[in-house]
């Protein structure tokens, strides 16, 4: 179970019948709220393309892209950032200690870094 304190309003969590809801202060606070688990599906529903295993989203901040990578279990994102600092287009990156297991961290995480709320772009029904 997640504590509100760790969502930011908009975050993607479940409720107790295990649907995807937006986080917000006026809901109940007996509500139980799940994790949703990082998956390739929750990151390209999120507005992240991909290159080469590398998801991203080309959102500036201090000058980067916000880029981040799969475990190669794939049950956690790691953030990534260009092996040399300052580069505009970078060719490499190294992965930081910034992880995430559930979506509500990766939100969390880029609204750290940019600013800026991380949210649903695509739905997709028949999945």
């Amino acid at each position: 179970m997640i504590h509100k304190s760790e969502l930011l309003p908009g975050s993607l969590v479940c409720n107790s019948d295990h649907k995807i809801i937006e986080w917000s202060e006026q809901l109940s606070h007996e509500i139980p709220l799940i994790p949703v688990e990082i998956s390739s599906t929750w990151i390209r529903r999120l507005g992240f393309g991909t290159l080469d295993y590398i998801h991203f989203i080309a959102h500036p901040y201090d000058g980067d892209e916000f880029v981040i990578k799969l475990s190669s279990d794939k049950s956690t994102c790691i953030l990534l950032v260009p092996e040399q600092e300052g580069e505009v287009y970078p060719r490499f990156y190294k992965e930081t200690a910034e992880t995430c297991k559930f979506i509500h961290e990766l939100q969390k995480l880029y609204h750290l870094k940019t600013g800026e709320l991380l949210e649903l772009q695509y739905r997709f029904e028949d999945e």
